[in-house]
């Protein structure tokens, strides 16, 4: 509990920057990586999360690693009042795909290498340049990082709420709330049954009556049949 109360107060200085800055998608993660708890007195809380006696996903990337191989999928993102925004990726043995705001970035295996592409509408221009594994990792980290963000949280803390259907997938929906020092939270999380992939979240703060939020969710999630566009 004191982990989730220290979370709260680095997610309202994250949301002031978000504020300032004018909103950013995801990069103002409020979650943090819940090992940076700080001992204190945990009185004045007003709500307790609920139990996860059935949260059974474990380290988001290592399950999905066991359970994910090619896979498509679009999120549709926003945050801060921004306008909601399409993310696609798609990640095969042959590379990658990464597509938002009408731009796109194709990263196509060349031996042991991934050359890097950049288009619109299925023009391709060669960047002349390539990556490695870890640079391919690296390259879709904006949409693979919203499919673990309960990495992000201590799960023991997260409440079941059943189950729903997210873009045609079966997801389990856990959610927790916190009311401190006149700071009220609301997180829910789904997560995709069969590949352990965050489905959606969405969280929705209140400070001094003032509210803000975040809400991502899958519009679409291919795990066969998927191929990558070909370079021109």
């Amino acid at each position: 509990m004191k982990k989730i109360i220290t979370i709260s107060l680095v997610f309202i200085l994250a949301m002031s920057l978000l504020t300032a800055c004018g909103g950013n998608n995801d990069n103002n993660n409020p979650n943090g990586n819940g090992n940076n708890s700080t001992p204190g007195n945990s009185q004045g809380t007003e709500s307790t999360p609920g139990n996860n006696s059935n949260f059974k996903y474990g380290k988001a990337e290592d399950y999905i690693a066991k359970n994910l191989g090619d896979f498509s999928i679009t999120y549709r993102v926003s945050a801060g009042g921004t306008e909601a925004m399409d993310w696609k990726t798609i990640k095969t043995s042959q590379g990658a795909y990464f597509s938002a705001g009408g731009l796109a970035m194709l990263y196509y295996k060349e031996g042991d290498k991934y050359k890097m592409y950049m288009g619109g509408n299925g023009d391709w221009m060669d960047m002349h340049d390539s990556v490695g594994e870890e640079g391919l990792k690296d390259a879709i980290e904006s949409v693979t990082g919203l499919m673990i963000k309960y990495d992000g949280f201590d799960t023991e803390d997260f409440k079941s709420a059943g189950t729903e259907n997210i873009a045609g997938r079966t997801c389990d929906k856990y959610t927790f709330d916190l009311a401190y020092a006149g700071t009220a939270l609301k997180y829910e999380i789904w997560i995709d049954q069969a590949t352990g992939v965050c489905m959606k979240y969405q969280y929705d703060l209140s400070v001094g009556g003032q509210s803000s939020g975040m809400t991502y969710e899958c519009t679409e999630f291919l795990t066969s049949g998927v191929t990558l566009p070909k370079p021109n």
